[in-house]
């Protein structure tokens, strides 16, 4: 094959996307803009909890987060388990359904913490 040739082909069908960027651009980029979404999600999950307007609920639960899509709420007291899941895990959906943008909250765990001491 002709070179000259061969060498019009790889100018005329390089473009700048195709470029190699560097591995620590790249991990840079993507950690912002994960860190950026992370944060979004935690702000988004304290304004739409500030709706919650019930002293048992923080009395007695403790918001963990979010975890793969799960929003995880610890009940300090084994005994409430059951009943706190009962009252509040369709209303929190609903709420989270209809006010929370940016935390993908597709289903919600309460679990004992391991803290009981906690008042």
């Amino acid at each position: 094959m002709n070179y000259a040739r061969q060498l019009q082909w790889v100018q005329r069908n390089r473009s700048r996307a195709w470029m190699p960027a560097r591995a620590g651009e790249v991990a840079g980029s993507w950690c912002r803009r994960r860190f950026a979404e992370t944060a979004g999600e935690d702000a988004d999950i304290r304004q739409t909890l500030a709706r919650l307007e019930d002293a048992e609920f923080f009395q007695e639960c403790e918001v963990r987060g979010i975890e793969k899509g799960a929003l995880r709420i610890a009940v300090r007291r084994p005994e409430l388990l059951a009943a706190m899941r009962l009252r509040w895990h369709m209303e929190l959906r609903a709420i989270f359904a209809a006010h929370a943008r940016r935390a993908r909250v597709q289903r919600i765990e309460f679990f004992c913490s391991r803290d009981t001491t906690a008042p």
